[in-house]
């Protein structure tokens, strides 16, 4: 997956930071479910969220300003990232079953589409040059 192709045929990845930290969250949050006493481990999953946002935070404001040093006009799709992030409906046929709509293929495409965080780069504020 791409986070955004220039008009010079460049192109930067998106670094997937929550897919990176999927494993270790899914530990903490197996242990806190289990947990009698989870005042740690509540903080050890805020903390693995907060360092997920700083890092996509981190990604977004380095990739805006290199964009901005490189060019002057920038200009952008208006996405509706929540109607792209939207599960499926379901499908029924004549009898009333529920037929196959690849809901989980397209939960992992929301995932995905989730942790790019399109919706917040052009809000990036990006501090003017001296």
């Amino acid at each position: 997956m791409t986070f955004f192709y220039a008009s010079g045929g460049s192109h930067v990845p998106v670094p997937k930071h929550l897919r990176k930290k999927e494993k270790q969250l899914g530990r903490l949050q197996r242990r806190l479910a289990e947990a009698k006493k989870y005042c740690r481990l509540l903080k050890a999953v805020r903390k693995c969220h907060y360092r997920i946002k700083c890092r996509r935070s981190d990604f977004l404001h380095k990739t805006a300003n290199d964009l901005l040093g490189k060019s002057g006009l920038i200009f952008y799709e208006n996405l509706r990232i929540v109607n792209m992030i939207r599960r499926p409906e379901p499908k029924q046929d004549e009898d009333g079953k529920y037929l196959p709509n690849n809901a989980s293929a397209k939960a992992g495409l929301n995932k995905s589409i989730a942790d790019a965080g399109w919706g917040r780069f052009p809000e990036i504020q990006v501090p003017a040059s001296r």
